[in-house]
C-alpha cells in the first residue's frame, strides 16, 4: 500500500461520508414506503390484517443473512451491494401500487428486504473507510440519514399518490436508480477493497467474533425492549395515560427528532471520549429517563422525550464503530452479525412487549423495559473488555495491508 493511500485512509473525508449518509437517506426512504401505502393496498388487493403483517415481517426477515451478505461484500468487493441496492430498492417499492395480486406484493417486498439487508451490512464499512481516525462521528451521520429516512419517506409517498394515483408512483424508480448511479460514479476509485486474508471462512469470520457475541447479544437484547416501547407502542402509550390524540401522535414526532440529534452527537463524542464511556452513559441514562418519563404527564413528557431520545439511540452509532474498528479485517461481516442480532432481538421485544401490554397494561410493560434496560449496564463493561479472538487474522491482515 503507497504512503498517499495510507494518508487517504486516515484522514476525513466529509464529501464522502456525507454522500454516504444521503444515500442512506434516500435508499431506506423507499423502504418507508410500505406502511403508509396499507390502507389503499388492503381495499385494493382484499388483503387480511394478518397479511398486512407478513409484509412488514418479509421486509425485516431477510435482516438475519445479513452476516452472510457483509462476507460476501468483504470477500468480493464492498462495493457491489451498496451501488446495486438503491435502484433495487427503489424500482421495486415504487412499483408496489402496481402489484397484481398478493402473491405478487409477497415476493416484492421479499426482494425490497434483501436488497435493503444487502445496502445495510457493508455500508458502514464504506462510512468507516472515509471517516479515517473519526469513524464514530461518521457512522453517526450515516445513522442521521436512516432516521431521517422514516420521516421522509410517508410523506414522499403520499404526495406521490395524491399526483399520480396508486399505480403511477412508479415514477419515484428514477430516484434509486440516480443514487445507484451516483454512487458508483463516487466509488469507483476509492480504495475500499481491502487485501483478503488468506484462509479467511465465513466460519473463521465467525470465529473471530466469538468472544463478543454474548455480551454483544445480550446488550442488544437487554435494549430491545426500551427501543420497541419508544417507537412501536409510544402514540398508544400516552394515549392510554389520558393525554389527546394531538399528545399522543406529537410524542413519537418529539422522539424521532431528538433521535435524530442524538444519533449525530454521540459519535464525535465518542471518538473524543471514547466508546466505551459514551456506551456506559448512554445505556444507564436511557431506562432512568424512562422511569422518569413514566412519572411525567401533560406537557412535561416532551421534555422527558426529547432527554429520551438523545440518549438511547446515542448508542447505536458508537457501538457500530466500536464493531468497526474491532474488526477492521471483516467489517462488513461484523456490521452483518450486528444488524442480524438487532433484528432478532427487536422481533422478539416488540412480540412480548404487545403481550405484556395486552396481560397487565403497557404501563407495567414499560416498567419492565426499564428494568431490563439496567441489565445492559453490565454488559458494556464485558463487551468493551471482552479479548480480541481475531489477533492472528488481524494481524496477517496488517501485515498484507501495510
Amino acid at each position: 500500500m503507497t504512503k498517499g493511500r495510507q494518508v487517504l485512509q486516515k484522514r476525513w473525508q466529509w464529501v464522502g461520508v456525507l454522500q454516504m449518509a444521503a444515500g442512506h437517506l434516500l435508499h431506506d426512504t423507499f423502504t418507508a414506503f410500505l406502511a403508509p401505502l396499507l390502507p389503499l393496498l388492503i381495499p385494493k388487493l382484499g388483503i387480511s390484517l394478518v397479511i398486512a403483517g407478513l409484509l412488514s415481517t418479509l421486509m425485516q426477515l431477510p435482516s438475519l443473512f445479513q452476516p452472510l451478505l457483509g462476507y460476501i461484500s468483504d470477500r468480493v468487493d464492498i462495493r457491489l451491494f451498496v451501488v446495486l441496492a438503491p435502484a433495487i430498492s427503489a424500482t421495486v417499492m415504487s412499483f408496489v401500487g402496481a402489484a397484481p395480486n398478493v402473491g405478487a406484493l409477497l415476493l416484492m417486498v421479499t426482494i425490497v428486504g434483501f436488497s435493503s439487508a444487502a445496502f445495510h451490512a457493508p455500508a458502514p464499512a464504506v462510512v468507516s473507510s472515509w471517516a479515517g481516525q473519526r469513524i464514530g462521528l461518521g457512522l453517526s451521520f450515516f445513522q442521521m440519514g436512516g432516521e431521517l429516512a422514516r420521516a421522509l419517506g410517508p410523506i414522499l409517498i403520499v404526495a406521490a399518490v395524491s399526483w399520480w394515483g396508486l399505480e403511477g408512483t412508479y415514477r419515484l424508480a428514477f430516484l434509486g436508480w440516480a443514487v445507484s448511479l451516483f454512487l458508483l460514479w463516487r466509488l469507483r476509485r476509492t480504495p475500499l477493497a481491502r487485501p483478503k486474508v488468506a484462509g479467511l471462512s465465513f466460519a473463521r469470520a465467525f470465529r473471530d467474533m466469538r468472544s463478543i457475541l454474548i455480551p454483544l447479544a445480550g446488550l442488544i437484547f437487554s435494549r430491545a425492549f426500551i427501543n420497541s416501547a419508544l417507537v412501536t407502542f409510544l402514540p398508544t402509550y400516552v394515549s392510554s395515560q389520558g393525554e389527546s390524540l394531538w399528545v399522543a401522535g406529537a410524542s413519537l414526532t418529539v422522539f424521532q427528532i431528538a433521535a435524530m440529534a442524538g444519533a449525530l452527537l454521540a459519535g464525535g463524542i465518542s471518538d473524543r471520549l471514547g466508546r466505551r464511556p459514551v456506551l456506559f452513559a448512554s445505556t444507564a441514562a436511557t431506562p432512568a429517563l424512562l422511569l422518569i418519563f413514566l412519572a411525567m404527564r401533560g406537557r412535561w413528557i416532551f421534555l422527558a422525550l426529547v432527554l429520551l431520545g438523545l440518549a438511547n439511540i446515542a448508542t447505536l452509532p458508537v457501538l457500530m464503530a466500536f464493531i468497526q474498528e474491532r474488526f477492521p479485517h471483516i467489517r462488513a461481516t461484523a456490521n452483518g452479525v450486528y444488524m442480524a442480532l438487532t433484528f432478532v432481538s427487536a422481533s422478539v421485544a416488540v412480540l412480548a412487549l404487545g403481550a405484556m401490554g395486552d396481560a397487565w397494561g403497557l404501563r407495567t410493560a414499560y416498567l419492565i423495559s426499564a428494568g431490563l434496560g439496567i441489565l445492559a449496564v453490565p454488559f458494556v463493561g464485558w463487551l468493551t473488555r471482552a479479548p480480541a479472538d481475531a489477533q492472528p487474522m488481524l494481524q496477517a491482515w496488517k501485515e498484507r495491508s501495510g
